[in-house]
């Protein structure tokens, strides 16, 4: 288990190769979102992707915002088009491994359609890395 995770220490990671402070590329969407993430945990989030054959990838973190929290699916992901976002983690499915069984042990997630709403999350966080912080000296 990992320990250092944003609340309690990541089960299902070990399912996934996992990038942290990354997400997906601005030119991607995902196609399904978590409809209330806030009260949803990592491995909530690894579970229904472990459970649906079209995710490829998953992207938990904080998002900012209203929402706070995001939980998002991939169908594709390449590994060299990956941003840099902080307190984002991008976890992609390693092919052969058996963890369906440890995923049915956590509540399913309700799921809904994905939107442009994630690429402005992304945009945005990627303008604001680029902005200057005064208040930082050794920026």
């Amino acid at each position: 288990m990992k320990e250092d995770h944003f609340s309690e220490p990541c089960v299902l990671c070990e399912c996934f190769l996992n990038f942290d402070d990354n997400d997906a590329p601005l030119n991607i969407n995902p196609y399904l979102i978590a409809e209330n993430p806030y009260n949803s945990t990592e491995d909530q989030c690894l579970a229904n992707c472990i459970m649906d054959d079209r995710c490829a990838a998953a992207t938990y973190g904080l998002a900012g915002g209203r929402q706070i929290i995001t939980c998002e699916f991939y169908e594709e992901i390449r590994l060299e088009d990956l941003i840099y976002i902080p307190y984002m983690k991008m976890h992609t499915k390693i092919k052969n491994t058996n963890c369906t069984t440890k995923a049915e042990n956590f509540e399913p997630m309700v799921m809904t359609n994905g939107t442009d709403s994630s690429s402005e999350r992304r945009q945005k966080r990627v303008k604001l890395a680029g902005k200057t912080n005064f208040f930082y000296n050794g920026r």
